[in-house]
């Protein structure tokens, strides 16, 4: 009579074995394995409630099991970075989470990375650095815990709701007539375009030759974007003095889009020649001035036509 459940208990340990290593059949391992142990010990005549949830415990613990704290070092670092260039991510995202991981690992100085070390880094960090540097370093963190397989997330830092002030229309030429005497007509173009339009960044890549060529681009949805007949003459003559004959007009020498980290940062070094506040000399901010031009014009319209109501 004893052979029965100590051979079962035998078939639940292989089954719970077969099931480690290949992750199937393991909750018909846990029942065979559960229920001889109790038939043996004595404890076959639990109450059901309880056999049940310490039989659902047991499956979890071997579907989840928990893993130990890891540490992170340079060869599994690169691991990563190399994992992230061939998901064809940035050069300029591996490169932060390079820096942010190596910051990470010099502030463990050896010490297994926790989950409650991960939060004391960054609380650190976000004493020295913009909530935007801190969540570019939860965003590696939680990439490099799951790469490893930890069980780690962290949660993102809100940024302040704080908006600068649109530019004014002199700021704007101001930013336009720099760009030209220093020679980037691209990126005087584009930020004529932004003005002119209220495009986005990630908008100026449906600026093409045969868009302009028409007059209007038709974005998502029921948007539809105008171009003013002084832009397209520029635009279409700049497209024809640099050889483009077809497609995006805004693109580099290496036949890139624009991007908004790369327009932000030449509009960064732009304002410190133009003499404009860098806070304020953004996309969003040359967005805002057409939002309010175009608000002032129809007001503008409405009270002529009440005038000529009168």
């Amino acid at each position: 009579m004893q052979l029965f459940p100590f051979s079962l208990y035998l078939i639940g340990i292989f089954a719970h074995s077969f099931s480690a290593e290949k992750n199937i059949f393991f909750s018909v391992g846990f029942v065979a394995s559960d229920f001889a142990s109790r038939f043996i010990s004595g404890r076959f005549f639990m109450p059901p409630a309880a056999r049940l949830i310490r039989l659902i415990n047991r499956i979890e613990e071997s579907a989840n099991p928990r893993r130990s704290a890891i540490k992170v070092e340079e060869t599994a670092i690169l691991n990563y970075l190399t994992y992230l260039e061939n998901e064809g991510r940035s050069a300029d995202t591996v490169r932060k989470y390079g820096l942010s991981l190596r910051g990470f690992a010099g502030f463990l100085s050896g010490r297994e990375a926790t989950e409650k070390l991960a939060e004391e880094y960054l609380r650190k960090l976000i004493r020295k650095h913009s909530p935007g540097r801190a969540n570019t370093a939860v965003s590696a963190l939680n990439g490099y815990f799951e790469f490893t397989g930890e069980r780690i997330k962290l949660s993102q830092f809100k940024a302040p709701a704080t908006v600068p002030e649109p530019l004014t229309a002199n700021e704007c030429l101001r930013l336009f007539g720099t760009a030209r005497i220093l020679g980037d007509e691209r990126l005087a173009l584009i930020i004529e375009t932004i003005c002119s339009t209220g495009l986005r960044v990630s908008e100026l890549q449906s600026v093409t030759v045969e868009h302009v060529s028409r007059g209007a681009i038709g974005l998502s949805g029921t948007k539809t974007v105008l171009f003013p007949k002084a832009l397209r003459e520029k635009l279409l003559a700049y497209a024809k003095q640099n050889g483009i004959k077809s497609g995006q007009i805004f693109i580099t020498r290496l036949g890139r889009g624009p991007h908004r980290g790369t327009v932000w940062r030449e509009l960064q070094a732009l304002c410190k020649h133009a003499g404009v506040d860098a806070q304020r000399a953004t996309p969003e901010c040359m967005r805002r001035l057409y939002t309010a031009q175009m608000t002032e014009q129809m007001t503008d319209r409405a009270l002529n036509l009440k005038g000529f109501g009168e």
